[in-house]
C-alpha cells in the first residue's frame, strides 16, 4: 500500500536514558525512598542502570499516554516552568502508583496501564490533559 508502516507521529522512543526529566536522586529527595533498594532483584540485563531504565520507561509511557489521549506534544513539557515542574511531579506520582499497584497492564486482566489519579490531577492543572485528541473546537 505505498510504503512501509510508519509509527504514529506522536509516538516517541527515547534513545538511551540521557533524556530523563527526573533522576533517582529527584525521587529520593521527594519521597525518601531509594529506588536502587526498591528495585533490587528486578530482572534486567543491565543492573547498573536498572533505576534509570525504570524511570525512563515511566516517562516514555507518560509522554505516549498523553500524546494518544490529548492534544499534547513533548515540547509542552519544557514550555513553562509550571509545566516542567508538573510533568516531573506526575512522573513521581506514577512511580508511587506503580510501586503500590504494579504495572497493571502486566499484573492483571487490564490490558492498559493506568495513569495515577494524582499524576492526572497534576497534569490536568498544568494544561496537559485539557483538550482531548481529535476534538475540534470553535466552529
Amino acid at each position: 500500500m505505498g510504503g512501509a508502516n510508519k509509527p504514529h507521529p506522536f509516538y516517541k522512543i527515547k534513545q538511551g536514558v540521557k533524556e530523563m526529566y527526573i533522576t533517582k536522586k529527584d525521587y529520593f529527595d521527594a519521597r525518601g525512598i531509594d529506588l536502587e533498594i526498591e528495585l533490587k532483584g528486578s530482572v534486567t540485563d543491565n543492573p547498573s542502570k536498572k533505576v534509570e531504565i525504570f524511570i525512563s520507561q515511566i516517562e516514555e509511557w507518560l509522554i505516549n499516554y498523553l500524546a494518544s489521549k490529548y492534544d499534547f506534544n513533548e515540547g509542552m513539557i519544557l514550555a513553562t516552568a509550571l509545566q516542567e515542574s508538573a510533568f516531573k511531579k506526575a512522573v513521581i506520582y506514577q512511580i508511587d502508583y506503580i510501586r503500590r499497584n504494579g504495572i497493571l497492564s502486566v499484573d492483571s486482566e487490564n490490558t492498559k496501564q493506568v495513569l495515577s489519579p494524582d499524576a492526572y490531577n497534576v497534569l490536568f492543572n498544568a494544561g496537559f490533559c485539557n483538550i482531548l485528541r481529535g476534538c475540534v473546537y470553535g466552529h
